[in-house]
């Protein structure tokens, strides 16, 4: 059963099967006596790869622990991971036809169904979706819903898949995103990345009491390499493949973003979840700003009147520069006590945060974001 699971997994998010291993593991019905050309090939090839020596990286494990209960196993060689509030994204940083991510987010108040939907809606045709039910990653018996996004194979080759659970007092979703560009070099590995992610997944009591301060205050460490570079355009030159990059005003001051991943927001280009920002000092030297994120793709990343907006289903900030410095210029955001009760904060530059009276100021936050322009990123190809 679970090699079956597996199997479907890789198909969904991979748009083809495309584990080796998995493959492997299926057994053959033979209805001839001699293989075929493609098979005897294949085999060559097995064999010549079997005989050359072996210069494969050797895993470096890591383990994520969210404060909502569950874990993850990744290999920090090729996957990078950014965290914002009830919201983990898992970005494959290997060579790839286009942005890789699994995202996974908590959703407070709605049913696993539910939140899927929500997110799937955003798709675009909902007769191009297809829907189904199995079991949840990292469980034996818990129902999961699964949507993913019918493609034909033709455009950026982007493929969506979302799998949601009822959890906790709200639904767990992850979200996959893959680009496949029909080079199995290229497409297994990432494929088989963001497998492990998600075969990973492991649900354990002695996480519950994490606080979410434990994990949002680890600082996001700049994967961007900036070294001998003396341009915007220089730093775009050394990006792998697979990462944005756009230019836009925060502030009174050009800065340049660089994103782990970009996705096909629905409207002909391409979008970002998270940004490591950059701009020139003083002496034209290229220094790092900071970083900003969204809680998922339902926020992608945007900005207006110099300001750069990003959100998640609890928060909203606006950020921009002031005298070399990124900072928050508001941020709103509302917690929830064990009776589903909300509690709504605001917090003005960086200031301690604020009860407030409703959720207005977060619903203006919304508003303002929803009414500005979608970023749009180049992705390194």
């Amino acid at each position: 059963m679970e090699e079956i699971m597996k199997k479907r997994l890789l198909t969904m998010i991979a748009a083809a099967g495309l584990s080796v291993s998995m493959l492997a593991g299926c057994g053959s019905n033979a209805a001839a006596d001699q293989p075929s050309a493609d098979v005897t090939q294949a085999a060559q090839q097995s064999e010549e790869l079997a005989e050359a020596p072996a210069q494969a990286t050797a895993p470096k494990y890591e383990v994520y622990t969210d404060p909502n209960g569950y874990t993850v196993t990744y290999d920090a060689n090729n996957i990078n991971v950014n965290i914002g509030e009830n919201m983990a994204s898992f970005v494959y940083m290997g060579e790839s036809a286009g942005s890789c991510m699994v995202i996974i987010s908590y959703v407070e108040g709605k049913s696993g169904e539910e939140a899927l939907t929500e997110l799937s809606s955003a798709w675009g045709d909902e007769s191009a979706i297809e829907k189904s039910e199995g079991i949840f990653p990292g469980t034996e018996d818990v129902k999961g819903y699964w949507h993913t996004l019918k493609t034909d194979g033709s455009g950026s080759g982007l493929n969506e898949t979302g799998i949601a659970r009822d959890y906790k007092d709200g639904a767990l979703v992850v979200e996959v995103l893959t680009h496949i560009g029909g080079d199995d070099a290229i497409d297994i590995p990432a494929s088989d990345a963001l497998a492990q992610v998600i075969d990973s997944i492991t649900f354990t009591e002695d996480v519950q009491n994490i606080s979410i301060d434990d994990v949002l205050v680890r600082e996001h460490e700049m994967t961007t390499d900036i070294t001998d570079c003396d341009t915007f355009t220089q730093v775009v030159d050394k990006l792998p493949a697979g990462k944005g990059y756009a230019n836009v005003k925060a502030g009174d001051t050009d800065v340049l973003l660089v994103a782990s991943g970009t996705f096909d927001n629905g409207d002909g280009y391409m979008a970002a979840i998270d940004a490591e920002v950059f701009a020139y000092d003083a002496d034209g030297k290229i220094t790092y700003l900071g970083y900003v994120t969204s809680g998922g793709t339902a926020y992608p990343l945007a900005a207006g009147d110099g300001k750069l907006y990003s959100a998640g289903n609890h928060f909203a900030a606006v950020s921009t520069v002031d005298k070399l410095k990124l900072k928050d210029s508001m941020q709103a955001w509302v917690e929830y006590d064990a009776d589903g009760n909300a509690t709504y904060y605001t917090s003005k530059d960086g200031a301690d945060a604020v009860k407030a009276d409703d959720d207005s100021v977060l619903t203006k936050m919304y508003d303002e974001m929803f009414d500005s322009e979608i970023i749009e990123f180049s992705t390194v190809q």
